[in-house]
């Protein structure tokens, strides 16, 4: 446990000041640059859809292991209107990691500070790609980590193994990697915490339920094949650069990562020289094992598993927590190190909401009109022609066209309902007439594809717009670009025609 001296005032606003700092990007756009969230708020749309005509093409699965986002994402589709649920529900994510730092600080007393500082981690990379569904668990695993870690007096007992299995559980209709990840800590804590023994037994025992619970969910998705090779993209030498620690914890937003990450260093680097002499009786030796423990898995774990991509960075932001919080404080006065800490998120934030800015003038010009244009229930085929950013390293755009299904309903060439693990999925499977995988490669779209769909949503370069016109289905809605909406002529129909 933390000896540092608690101050409940300060930490309370900088709590307040973390979350409202973390919250200002989202106040300047209309579109926020995570790339699965429309399809995202399509789920909680066909949702919907779903339960109001439980004989139409989408069944609801209950049981599915991704169910917490999904209730937070319906909330906000209550109150508010498409647009505004969505860029909200990205909000609460990020804020999520925000309030959960601040609570697990305050649970362990320590500083305020680094909570503030660890704040900075809520624009990470899963965030922007859209893992939402797993980004929500950030802090559910907090509380896993407070309830396996904390010690307790006295023999196992029926509330802590309740508190336990709650615990899985939670985590485990959050996401079902979470589970998988809750696990190893378990493991790993019960090894260094003291020899095993009758508590760790118990403590098996009392999750088990869970593991039952997943082990018989995932071989339902063998039967219904649901299968993927194991990738690597970055093996673990090329973990162990700068650049790929930038874009794992920061989303790598042009010319603020490096920045960032020289001040987290900053900061770990002068409080591990100023506590040199006695620095590993200061350390927390919780947080050290859980920094050490998520710093091999960001270094080990594939790119791609099953249809989960990207593990080995979902797991730097919390390595990078760990590490923050297993330091001792820098010897500087206490104000100090807090207006330091708050001066450092409020330049990230900052940063953020002009880039975000400037990305959504610059990039998603036309789309607005795109979507307005479309009618209700419209079949829509999307190609994104320019999917990489020059203001970020992911596509922030590959998915923008699922907004259609967002606002009007209807079909898309590609929807998250193909995905045999989320909680709305086709009734009888996906069975498309036309070519696959279009969403990473329009380029391989074909004439007779269009035919299945009554409008087309193209983002491109004057290129990608010239040969859209070129061909003979397609009629322009809409003037602008690099989106535009073009309608897409059958047998009998004209340019004209609603």
């Amino acid at each position: 446990m933390s000896t540092e001296p608690d101050n409940p005032r300060a930490r309370l606003v900088l709590l307040i000041l973390s979350l409202v700092l973390v919250s200002l990007p989202f106040w300047f756009v209309t579109f926020v640059p995570v790339t699965d969230l429309p399809q995202h708020m399509a789920q909680v749309r066909l949702f919907s859809s779903a339960l109001a005509h439980p004989d139409g093409p989408y069944v609801i699965q209950w049981t599915t292991p991704y169910l917490t986002f999904y209730a937070l994402a319906g909330a906000m589709w209550a109150a508010l209107p498409p647009l505004a649920a969505a860029r909200w529900t990205a909000a609460l994510v990020a804020l999520t990691w925000v309030l959960g730092v601040h609570l697990l600080a305050r649970a362990d007393g320590i500083d305020a500070a680094k909570a503030c500082l660890a704040s900075m981690f809520a624009f990470h990379w899963a965030f922007y790609w859209g893992f939402l569904s797993f980004d929500v668990g950030y802090p559910l695993f907090f509380l896993w980590f407070v309830v396996t870690t904390h010690r307790r007096d006295g023999p196992f007992g029926v509330r802590e193994g309740l508190v336990l299995a709650a615990t899985a559980a939670l985590l485990y209709f959050t996401h079902a990697l979470w589970f998988a990840i809750a696990l190893v800590w378990l493991a790993v804590w019960e090894v260094v915490r003291t020899n095993p023994d009758r508590r760790t037994l118990w403590r098996g025992i009392a999750v088990s339920p869970v593991v039952l619970l997943a082990a018989a969910w995932y071989a339902g998705l063998g039967r219904h094949g649901f299968r993927s090779e194991i990738a690597w993209a970055h093996f673990p030498i090329e973990r162990l650069l700068p650049s790929w620690w930038i874009e794992a914890l920061f989303g790598a937003p042009s010319g603020v990562g490096l920045a960032l990450l020289l001040v987290v260093a900053l900061w770990c680097g002068v409080s591990a020289w100023q506590h040199r002499d006695g620095l590993f009786g200061r350390l927390d030796r919780r947080y050290l094992w859980c920094a050490g423990t998520f710093f091999v898995l960001a270094l080990v774990l594939p790119t791609k598993l099953q249809n989960t991509v990207q593990l080995g960075e979902r797991m730097a932001p919390l390595a990078a927590m760990a590490l923050v919080f297993a330091l001792p404080m820098p010897k500087l006065r206490p104000k100090l190190a807090r207006t330091l800490a708050a001066v450092a998120l409020a330049t990230m934030c900052g940063s953020v909401a002009l880039v975000w800015k400037a990305f959504e003038q610059d990039e998603l010009a036309g789309l607005q009109t795109t979507l307005e244009a479309l009618p209700e229930e419209p079949a829509v085929i999307g190609l994104d022609f320019d999917r990489a950013s020059d203001y970020f390293g992911h596509y922030p755009t590959m998915q923008m066209f699922a907004y259609a299904q967002v606002l009007h309903g209807g079909e898309l060439n590609f929807s998250f309902a193909d995905f045999e693990p989320l909680p709305v999925v086709f009734a009888k499977g996906p069975v498309h007439p036309w070519t696959n995988g279009l969403e990473w490669h329009p380029e391989k779209v074909k004439a007779s594809d269009f035919g299945h769909f009554d409008f087309a949503i193209i983002h491109g370069d004057e290129r990608a717009h010239r040969t859209a016109e070129s061909t003979p289905v397609l009629r322009a809605v809409t003037p602008e670009a690099p989106w535009r909406l073009y309608r897409v002529l059958h047998p009998g129909r004209t340019s004209t025609d609603h």
